[in-house]
């Protein structure tokens, strides 16, 4: 309480009495072998001093948070040492108040637990960082039945929120396979994990089988890179990791086809280049060679270009045995302007044969005449 006087009547002397709002206290007794207990707060202690009818003295601690103006006092209780009584200033923070401030986990864990995807290590990593940001991990992990810690008087309800993020993070399928009215959350921790490492051997040995004999066919570079990466993760939620050197071999077996020469090279290197090298390799090559078929295919045909003959033979039979017998085709008939008809001794169409069969007796003639001549002469020369 301070005392002031009063500005408007300075000469009356009247006094005022102003009092001094105190922050609120809050006190609390909790059974503890230590003064300092784990509330989220960094206390440090700068008083101690005696306290009347006491046999424990009363210690004095503040948070050396920045900006924290939080300080309490610690005391144990004469009848009981290990009980002792503490007053804060303001409330020490509640977890409860934290894990109840999120509007929709499926934002922190955007990749939902599914058997399809076998991705339960993933999954499960990323729950349990989340769960030990709200101070609730512990709910994921069997209660020993000897426990000497202090229990927490928020488990039972802390318990079924923690049940609360499985079910949303999880494929439907798989809730209503591990999920029931008196589930406790380790209890659904544990028969997630027991489902996904069934039958164990099998699957690492069939992954292992795919893994090696992939190859990449008609997919895109970038999926089959992601195709071979999900299969080692599933062999690493299997237990079964498989080391980066080896997972390079198998990957650049499967672009022997399409890569040869990138292939070659990176086969021979030494150190031989991690598995992200080696996908930054093959789609650097990938887009250079769109880049140049691209370009081929829109080039456009020249006076420089190259010009290519090629030689071809007629479709119908007839007019090729015409050109092979000397058949020479009628130009005037060709315009529609033949007034010979079929006295006409050009060929009209593939399918006049006069002239052929003509041209053909015509030369067979020729030919009996000659042979006739030369015979004549041979026997006058004799």
């Amino acid at each position: 309480m301070e005392r002031w006087r009063s500005p408007s009547n300075p000469e009356k002397g009247r006094m005022k009495m102003r009092r001094k709002l105190r922050e609120p206290r809050f006190c609390f007794q909790t059974r503890s072998d230590v003064d300092v207990l784990d509330d989220g707060y960094k206390w440090r202690k700068y008083g101690q001093k005696v306290v009347k009818n006491s046999l424990h003295p009363r210690s004095y601690y503040r948070c050396t948070h920045s900006n924290c103006r939080v300080k309490k006092r610690v005391e144990r209780l004469s009848e009981d040492c290990r009980m002792q009584h503490a007053v804060d200033t303001i409330p020490p923070k509640q977890p409860i108040d934290k894990a109840y401030s999120i509007a929709s986990i499926k934002t922190c864990i955007p990749s939902p637990l599914d058997l399809d995807k076998v991705n339960y290590t993933s999954w499960n990593n990323l729950f349990k960082w989340f769960c030990r940001t709200y101070y609730v991990v512990h709910h994921l992990d069997k209660p020993a039945s000897t426990s000497t810690s202090q229990a927490d008087p928020y488990h039972a309800t802390n318990d079924p929120l923690v049940v609360m993020w499985m079910y949303f993070t999880i494929s439907p399928k798989l809730g209503d396979m591990v999920i029931d009215d008196t589930t406790l959350a380790h209890e659904v921790s544990a028969r997630l994990k027991a489902l996904f490492h069934d039958n164990k051997v099998a699957r690492i040995i069939q992954l292992d089988n795919e893994i090696r004999n992939m190859v990449i066919g008609n997919m895109s570079v970038m999926d089959y890179f992601q195709e071979v990466k999900s299969k080692e993760d599933r062999l690493a939620n299997l237990g079964s990791t498989v080391r980066d050197s080896s997972l390079v071999t198998y990957t650049i077996n499967g672009l022997r086809v399409r890569f040869p020469e990138v292939v070659c090279i990176i086969r021979h290197k030494e150190p031989l280049p991690t598995f992200d090298q080696v996908r930054s390799m093959i789609l650097l090559e990938e887009s250079d060679m769109a880049q140049l078929t691209q370009a081929l295919s829109s080039a456009n045909l020249t006076s420089s270009s190259p010009i290519v003959l090629m030689a071809t033979t007629p479709s119908n039979p007839k007019s090729l045995n015409l050109m092979n017998s000397g058949g020479k085709l009628c130009r005037n008939f060709q315009r529609e302007s033949c007034t010979y008809s079929s006295r006409c001794k050009f060929i009209h169409s593939s399918n006049d044969v006069r002239n052929q069969s003509t041209n053909s007796g015509a030369s067979s003639s020729s030919k009996s005449l000659r042979s006739t001549m030369v015979r004549t002469s041979q026997s006058n020369s004799r």
